[in-house]
């Protein structure tokens, strides 16, 4: 019935818009329309009130005259506002309804139109600080750009936020953007902002959002990039290679070793941890294994040093010191790290080598490095 494709009609429409209300077309009608009222609303190309009442015929009624009307219809009106000076929220979010129609996602003309409204009108939301932009964002990205190209754009243009990244990282297909420098790029500078004091939460975090399919492409380019001597990523990049690659080995042995710090009451998580620390001194790869996780972590915790049962801290001390001697030389080089990020807490660490009660522990070279943040003690 219809051949012809409807050329910018739009245009020339003229409609009394009344506001988004109940209504995203501006039409208050209580009729409900039939197919037939449809049809001739499509042949006149009233599109705005045919639009209004589309989901008037269930999807059952709906035949192949109205489905072509349906796809035209969008593929126009949609065409007109790519042509407007200067997109509003009311052409997105009549964007977004006409998008709600499979017969229009079906359809690539429809799809490079509504990229283009929802790419510009995001852009200027966000600059602007509305309240709606992370809704209206949330809406636009149910359905992800058609085009490659329109993804780069996105993620290009939002390269700050991780609210356009969990959307491309996290699909089977992301190997095909995480392959692309400049998102590359970008991902290691989400990452370097999430780090966290505690290495698991942190890769969990980032594997929450990255797609395996993306580490696959990203794990290589990380390695390419340590190679650069004046690369801005080169710690925390090297610190998720660490963790990627010995996490199913030593990530359990970790917490384990955490609990020996942290749960300093006598009880089965204590009791686990006590004797994989004792396990510790007959294995020196798991040892090493450990020291590498450390050198890439800030310090463990500062509890067991500063417990004030002396008994009870010794007994844990010494039961370390056993099984676990290279841990004191990591624990005051981390000490030094931690002073040039953090003085505050560096010179707490520095002071828990230099107190007293802790001389047992710390042998005269290693409290030497200790003064060097605190040349009084």
């Amino acid at each position: 019935m219809f051949n012809n494709y409807f050329i910018l009609p739009l245009l020339c429409i003229s409609v009394h818009m009344l506001g988004l209300g109940n209504s995203t077309w501006g039409i208050e009608s209580k009729k409900t329309y039939d197919l037939e009222d449809l049809i001739k609303l499509c042949e006149k190309k009233q599109s705005i009130e045919f639009f209004a009442h589309m989901r008037d015929i269930t999807p059952t009624q709906r035949d192949e005259d109205w489905s072509e009307c349906t796809r035209n219809l969008s593929s126009s009106y949609l065409l007109s506002i790519t042509l407007k000076k200067e997109i509003t929220k009311e052409d997105f979010l009549r964007s977004e309804f006409l998008n709600e129609f499979s017969i229009n996602r079906a359809n690539s003309e429809f799809q490079d139109s509504r990229d283009f409204i929802g790419y510009q009108y995001i852009k200027k939301c966000f600059s602007k600080k509305l309240e709606s932009c992370q809704k209206d964002l949330d809406s636009f990205w149910s359905t992800p750009p058609s085009r490659e190209e329109m993804v780069l754009k996105f993620t290009s243009y939002f390269q700050n936020s991780w609210e356009v990244f969990k959307y491309v990282l996290n699909k089977p297909r992301a190997e095909i953007y995480c392959q692309k420098g400049v998102i590359q790029k970008s991902i290691f500078q989400q990452l370097k902002k999430i780090q966290e004091i505690d290495s698991d939460a942190y890769i969990l975090k980032a594997d929450s959002i990255i797609h395996p399919s993306c580490w696959k492409a990203l794990i290589p380019a990380m390695k390419i990039e340590l190679t650069k001597k004046s690369s801005p990523f080169s710690s925390h990049l090297k610190r998720i290679l660490l963790i990627k690659n010995q996490i199913k080995q030593i990530s359990k042995s970790f917490t384990l070793f955490k609990q020996f710090f942290t749960h300093l009451k006598p009880g089965d998580d204590l009791n686990r941890a006590w004797n994989f620390i004792e396990s510790l001194k007959k294995n020196k790869n798991q040892r090493n294994d450990l020291l590498k996780w450390l050198d890439q972590t800030p310090i463990v915790s500062f509890r067991l040093f500063e417990s004030s049962d002396h008994f009870y801290k010794k007994t844990l001390m010494n039961h370390l010191k056993s099984s676990f001697p290279e841990f004191f030389s990591n624990f005051t080089n981390r000490c030094l790290v931690e002073y040039a990020q953090d003085s505050l807490r560096g010179t707490r660490c520095a002071s828990l080598i230099l107190n007293k009660p802790n001389n047992d522990y710390f042998s005269e070279p290693l409290r030497k490095k200790a003064r060097l943040i605190l040349p009084n003690l």
